[in-house]
């Protein structure tokens, strides 16, 4: 009995040593490209074309920009182009920002100037290395990711949310907290491959629109300047037809220049303002 009870002790541990040597399979977790919450922030449908009407208040000290909140208007028609105009009190357009997807026309009503950036598109992909396109943009005002081709590199479960970080090409990185429950942003930064923040976004709670969730406010930061956007939308409209927006014309009698010259004379004028002596006050009155 001592001898069969030794022999089964043997036995098992032989058994055991020998199920520790068998090469078990390496259980690989899959790419977070497969995340469910990333496949269903990237097939997130939005109406296309669509409009919107909005207030907006902007700031910018290096544009000269303090202005008080302005009503708007929006129509968007993907990829790429969109037109964007903000109302002044009357209900007249003050300023227009257009876009073909290629081409971007800035009209300036106060100063009766139509201002051209012809290679708009190019010059967007050379200073970010082909990362953010013109539809990049435009995803943004909708609360789609920009950068759609971006490496999922991170997940982070955080109290407020799901955090993503995408790489992005030429080293630009996407940073995007999402709600899970909807798959919707709440804040979306991007950096270039310095690290530099080029542009940053925070949402507040998207509002359903038909089958559609769409966002509701939009605060957007430009930090190179210093512009701060802060976008609260009224309603989205489903459209049918698409108005002809995205390639204004010049009007008869404005001042036709390019962005190049635009910002060149904007920069100059700051330098002048900058380097003038301040008032001199008055003498109190005796």
């Amino acid at each position: 009995m001592l001898l069969t009870s030794r022999f089964r002790a043997l036995a098992m541990t032989v058994a055991l040593v020998a199920g520790a040597c068998v090469k078990k399979p390496v259980v690989t977790a899959p790419p977070l490209e497969q995340d469910a919450l990333v496949q269903m922030v990237r097939s997130r449908p939005v109406p296309d074309p669509t409009q919107a009407r909005f207030s907006i208040k902007m700031r910018s000290k290096p544009l000269g920009i303090a202005a008080p909140p302005l009503g708007g208007g929006l129509v968007v028609d993907r990829p790429g182009r969109a037109h964007i105009a903000i109302l002044g009190p009357t209900g007249s357009p003050v300023v227009t920002l257009s876009s073909d997807g290629t081409r971007v026309v800035f009209l300036n009503t106060h100063d009766r100037q139509y201002i051209t950036a012809d290679n708009a598109a190019t010059l967007l992909g050379g200073a970010t290395g082909d990362a953010v396109s013109l539809d990049d943009v435009v995803s943004l005002l909708l609360g789609l990711l920009p950068v759609e081709a971006a490496h999922v590199r991170s997940k982070d479960i955080l109290p407020e949310g799901v955090q993503f970080v995408f790489d992005g090409p030429a080293g630009t990185v996407l940073t995007a907290l999402i709600d899970p429950a909807t798959g919707t942003p709440i804040h979306v930064s991007v950096d270039d491959a310095h690290g530099k923040r080029t542009v940053e976004a925070s949402y507040d709670p998207f509002m359903p629109v038909d089958t559609y969730l769409l966002p509701s406010r939009i605060d957007i930061e430009v930090p190179s300047v210093e512009l701060s956007l802060d976008l609260r939308f009224k309603s989205w409209t489903l459209l049918t037809e698409v108005p002809d927006v995205f390639s204004p014309a010049a009007p008869a009698g404005y001042e036709v220049m390019s962005m190049a010259d635009y910002g060149k004379r904007m920069a100059d004028k700051l330098k002048d303002s900058a380097t003038e002596p301040p008032p001199v006050e008055p003498p109190p009155a005796q």
